[in-house]
């Protein structure tokens, strides 16, 4: 025991000599540290495990998600795969079943399809509407026992307009689907409103320079207007253009229900445009337009005075005679500023002329200041037989 003592006491010296030739601090005994030896002691608590990942390393402590946690469970990954392709089959199993069973539906109704028509009333006409899911070959509409006609189709709907008629009527409609089968449909109308437009008759009278205007309707008339609007040249159109207008007048019928209205007009004078509008009792117009030329011919009259042979010419216009040339049996005579008679402004020219026993062939042209270009002509034959 002494020996094993002093084998004890040698090693310490030995150890107390080595620290101080190396300059270092003393270690204590391990007694000293009894005290916080025993706090670690009384405050240590083990490590916890759980299910997840997670796992205490003994050298590095708490880790998480490490590599070993991140190995494959061989058994539980198969099972899982297995499981989801499973899913997948069933799932496209289940989408191709769908569309085979929706398409066997579609089908099924496309083949019992059956067309759908309407028809409606839609401002004086007949609105035909057909559809058919199987499509439409063609479609047929006849009025009554008419003619029977055809609307051609190359798909799944067909509209068309038809203008009603006046009066009690039965529209037919036959829907051709594309396998031929024949489907009809009628409707019955009550339809009088008039559309027909009123007609309008312009008759020009070149001696009076007028005109008479007659408006006519088959159910009713119920207005006519006319405007005259003067008519210019426009230098940079090169053209006459329409300018303001001149006048405007409007007739009614002297009673009701009348069909027509009748009114004779002077024509403006110059070069004017004449714009009618006839209306009925529906509403329904006519417009009609045409230009003027507003010019009046000279008048010319010749009285035979059989007591002294002599050929009286009467010659008038109301803006002038320019120029009177005349034949009388072959001999020609010109007057012009030598007019013998006449009133104010030449409006008008009297002269008489000698005539011979028998017949005697005159020739008159009279030219107004007016329209010189465009002069008047008498051609007649006059017998004179003296008194004896």
């Amino acid at each position: 025991m002494n020996q094993i003592l002093a084998t004890e006491n040698s090693k310490k010296e030995q150890k107390s000599n080595n620290i101080q030739e190396n300059n270092y601090e003393p270690i204590q005994e391990f007694e000293d540290y009894n005290e916080p030896i025993n706090n670690f002691e009384s405050t240590y608590e083990p490590p916890t495990y759980s299910d997840d990942n997670n796992y205490f390393d003994m050298n590095q402590g708490y880790q998480s998600n490490n590599s070993y946690s991140n190995k494959p469970k061989k058994g539980t990954d198969t099972k899982k795969i297995i499981i989801i392709f499973a899913i997948i089959i069933i799932v496209f199993g289940l989408a191709i079943g769908g569309v085979v069973a929706f398409k066997m539906i579609k089908d099924n109704i496309i083949k019992n399809a059956t067309p759908e028509v309407s028809i409606e009333e839609v401002e004086g006409n007949a609105k035909i509407s057909a559809y058919c899911k199987k499509g439409i070959a063609k479609v047929t509409y006849y009025w009554n026992e008419e003619e029977k006609i055809e609307i051609p189709s190359n798909g799944e709907n067909v509209e068309k307009l038809v203008e009603l008629p006046r009066g009690e009527n039965t529209l037919t409609v036959i829907v051709v689907d594309s396998e031929g089968n024949e489907t009809p449909y009628t409707k019955s109308f009550s339809y009088y409103k008039d559309k027909e437009k009123p007609t309008i008759d312009l008759v020009f009278d070149e001696e009076t320079v007028s005109l008479q205007i007659t408006a006519t309707d088959e159910t009713e008339i119920a207005q006519l207007t006319y405007q005259w609007w003067e008519m210019i040249y426009d230098e940079d159109e090169e053209k006459e253009v329409e300018g303001e207008m001149i006048l405007e007048k409007t007739i009614y019928p002297d009673e009701e229900g009348a069909l027509t209205i009748e009114k004779s007009i002077e024509v403006q004078r110059g070069k004017t445009r004449l714009k009618i509008i006839a209306e009925d009792a529906s509403g329904n117009t006519c417009v009609e337009e045409k230009p003027f030329n507003g010019v009046k011919e000279p008048e010319i009259e010749c009285i035979v005075n059989k007591n002294n042979g002599y050929l009286y010419m009467i010659v008038s216009h109301d803006m002038g005679i320019q120029k009177i040339e005349y034949l009388i049996n072959g001999e020609e005579f010109t007057f012009d500023d030598t007019l013998d008679s006449y009133e104010e402004e030449k409006q008008l020219v009297r002269r008489k002329v000698p005539l011979i026993e028998g017949e005697n062939e005159i020739k008159i042209t009279v030219y107004s200041i007016e329209e010189p270009e465009k002069p008047k002509t008498l051609e007649e034959t006059y017998t004179y037989t003296s008194e004896e």
